[in-house]
């Protein structure tokens, strides 16, 4: 297993530019239909979502506890930024 790992990034390294050319234009003929799908899973999905968001998040660099939907915007603020090594 291990070294089907090591195999696969090193494919990835070594053709990176051909599988963004890949995945890019895969996303602008399916654009519709994955914003469909993302919006239909967010609908489907609001209480996990919302539940998981609410779970509370503690900074070790801060020593701080906040939201996980706040976990990004904290990251952010010169609190943090000034606190880190």
């Amino acid at each position: 297993m291990n070294s089907r790992k090591e195999y696969l990034k090193l494919y990835r390294d070594t053709n990176r530019n051909e599988l963004n050319e890949k995945f890019r234009v895969y996303y602008q003929e399916n654009k519709e239909n994955i914003i469909k799908k993302v919006a239909e899973y967010k609908k489907n999905n609001k209480d996990k979502i919302k539940e998981y968001n609410n779970q509370n998040y503690h900074c070790d660099i801060c020593k701080c506890d906040m939201n996980y939907s706040f976990k990004s915007r904290h990251f952010k603020t010169q609190k943090h930024i000034n606190n880190m090594p």
